[in-house]
């Protein structure tokens, strides 16, 4: 669970501390580390969202015209 968290692997986290709640249903410190991990995830998954977001954009503006200038470019570069 904290190798999970520390590496950043929060998905792997969740999973753990889920699993440690439905045979311990009590543990405190996994519930407080099962919130912690919850929000963690949720920071990455909205920051990847956002990092990726704009790319597609960028994507969709790409004419035919423009691409055919840039796929020249790159055989005369």
């Amino acid at each position: 669970m904290q190798a999970h968290y520390r590496l950043k692997d929060y998905e792997s986290a969740v999973a753990d501390l889920s699993a440690v709640l439905r045979v311990d249903a009590e543990n405190k410190a996994a519930r407080q580390q099962l919130v912690i991990a919850s929000n963690q995830l949720r920071r990455q998954r909205l920051h990847e969202r956002q990092a990726y977001a704009g790319m597609f954009d960028r994507l969709a503006k790409v004419t035919p015209a423009t691409w055919h200038h840039v796929q020249l470019a790159r055989i005369y570069a």
